[in-house]
């Protein structure tokens, strides 16, 4: 503490970035890095066809606030092919979205003031109404091949003459007025990214459940299998019903680690009706899993003959 009346012989403050600490100049160097960073999570985040569409919307975007209007989509959709439809998915059936993401979706652009405008993923979400359809012209030859031939050339920018000129992303991001709001838009939008591609995963593995389904996979089960995986069940059942917690716990006897996209995809395609499967639809959910083809008949089932055997043997229970 200062004696009373002793003057203070403290220096004057020292300039910001003298002293190590980061000058203002310094500040927005990191800004300029971090929307960089934020700018190839983004990229990394999308397939090829979607680096494309993210290039083209910052192109209808050009201080990239996240959002642009009706007329400048139109313009993007025009840059890619005259034959491709400029309908977006209105109603929730045309889109890989839940309601809830949907929602998210909708309040992320809110926060950043672009309330009724067009985001990044509603134009992934209207290109993916093109690819599936067979009106949608996204699938035409030269079309693709104009795809493959922007996106080859955006990677040899970025890898081969980025030293040089810098890739496009770089450009965009030096020439940014305000390189702050560009970073909160970029961390919006990078969000928004990651809800798009949890979802389109989710419906592949669908998809591709639906195809496994169409091989009956099932009827490859053994019977030992069967008898096994019939006990497991009966175990965890109520009522001959099985729900998600009960799955989970035989995941855990089968030492089957079940990864949440999995998790996600069997709640949608096989608990989207009921809250419980039946014993026939438990068969098909293992039979499909690479866990099916590593049941084989062990020491208990072989000793004691019997399913439940089995089932109690490895829960750590007695037969009895």
């Amino acid at each position: 503490p200062k004696a009373t009346g002793a003057t203070s012989t403290a220096s004057p403050r020292t300039p910001r970035g003298s002293n190590g600490v980061h000058s203002g100049s310094s500040l927005k160097n990191e800004d300029v890095n971090l929307a960089a960073y934020l700018m190839r999570e983004i990229l990394d985040a999308l397939d090829r066809e979607g680096n494309i569409l993210f290039r083209l919307f910052s192109q209808h975007d050009p201080e990239f606030d996240g959002g642009i209007e009706a007329t400048e989509f139109e313009a993007l959709a025009e840059s890619i092919h005259p034959s491709v439809s400029t309908e977006r998915p209105l109603d929730d059936a045309h889109s890989i979205l839940s309601p809830d993401d949907q929602l998210d979706i909708k309040e992320l652009s809110r926060r950043l003031g672009n309330e009724g405008k067009i985001c990044l993923v509603d134009v992934l979400s209207w290109w993916d109404v093109q690819k599936r359809s067979p009106e949608g012209g996204a699938n035409d030859s030269s079309l693709q091949a104009w795809m493959s031939a922007s996106y080859a050339s955006d990677k040899l920018g970025e890898y081969t003459w980025a030293k040089v000129t810098g890739s496009w992303y770089d450009e965009k991001v030096t020439n940014a007025e305000d390189v702050g709001k560009l970073v909160n838009s970029l961390q919006t939008t990078l969000m928004q990214v990651q809800i798009w591609r949890a979802a389109k995963r989710a419906r592949q593995l669908v998809e591709a459940e639906t195809k496994t389904q169409a091989l009956h996979p099932e009827k490859q089960l053994l019977s030992t299998q069967v008898e096994y995986l019939t006990a497991a069940f009966k175990l965890f059942a109520h009522n001959e019903e099985l729900d998600m917690h009960g799955l989970q716990k035989i995941c855990r006897l089968l030492n089957y680690s079940l990864p949440q996209p999995i998790a996600d995809m069997t709640t949608t395609k096989y608990f989207s009706d009921r809250p419980c499967m039946d014993l026939e639809a438990f068969l098909q959910w293992i039979a499909c899993r690479q866990i099916a083809s590593v049941l084989r008949p062990g020491p208990a089932l072989s000793l004691h003959g019997s399913g439940e055997s089995q089932v109690c043997m490895q829960s750590g229970c007695t037969l009895q």
